[in-house]
């Protein structure tokens, strides 16, 4: 007598969706993070301890063994004592990722992102990036009820999250409140109030986060830099930048990390 088949109609499950904005393994000397408040997840880890993040009433060493994850709208400070390698991961889950809990977490480090340290050049990269964001959510608490989205008003989640993603010269206070649907003169208040800073200087604190970024890491020409970021020009990129950097110019913030 053979045994009867039982088939199990089961749903094809579907692969997680994740927008990985920007991943980087660097030397740090100095760290500057003057606004955080960001639209989108962070992975942060050292190799080395002399680094830490503060947030609220707490303070998360950066420590070779664990790794901190920090959600969207965190406000936080970064204090570093001595350079560091430091490795990054800037994200957002998908709609099928379940809630994450919404508050700055510390996880044991992924086997993983060892290996990817010290295999840096390997093809499979990406897909390692991949692999290494989706096990760090696994590990992740879930969010229990209110995931924690309402700490800033919705409109102005919605223009962060443009902010961070176009080119200043779609970023006007215009376009901006255009996009909140509301007033310019209403947008800007709700703004300040929302965050304690201007639009437009919080979209020169972030553009120049990311112009530190590129300068101290890569060999892209300054113009490049200043198209990527959406200035008109490299003077004009440069203006912002000394503004925004004690009077520092681009060329020799770049200089000073190339002695180092």
């Amino acid at each position: 007598m053979y045994p009867s088949l039982i088939y199990y109609n089961q749903p094809v499950s579907r692969q997680p969706e994740l927008n990985i904005f920007q991943w980087q393994f660097i030397q740090l000397h100095e760290w500057h993070v003057e606004f955080p408040i960001r639209p989108f997840w962070r992975i942060y880890w050292n190799k080395t301890p002399g680094a830490r993040i503060i947030s609220g009433s707490r303070t998360f060493e950066l420590i070779p063994e664990n790794i901190i994850l920090i959600p969207p709208f965190t406000p936080y400070q970064v204090e570093l004592d001595n350079p560091v390698n430091h490795f990054f991961i800037h994200f957002m889950p998908g709609q099928n990722i379940p809630k994450l809990i919404r508050k700055v977490t510390v996880l044991s480090c992924p086997q993983l992102l060892l290996k990817i340290i010290e295999s840096i050049k390997t093809e499979n990269l990406e897909f390692c990036i991949f692999a290494l964001v989706c096990s760090i959510i696994a590990d992740c608490p879930q969010a229990d009820g209110d995931d924690g989205e309402g700490i800033i008003d919705k409109r102005i989640q919605k223009v962060l999250k443009m902010m961070d993603s176009l080119p200043r010269n779609l970023c006007s206070n215009a376009k901006l409140a255009s996009a909140a649907n509301m007033a310019i003169s209403s947008f800007q208040h709700l703004f300040q109030k929302e965050l304690g800073i201007a639009p437009q200087k919080y979209l020169n604190n972030i553009q120049m986060e990311q112009a530190r970024l590129l300068l101290s890491s890569t060999d892209l020409p300054i113009s490049e830099i200043a198209e990527q970021l959406g200035f008109a020009n490299r003077y004009h990129f440069s203006t912002v930048f000394s503004n925004c950097n004690l009077a520092v110019s681009p060329a020799a913030y770049r200089k000073k990390f190339r002695k180092q």
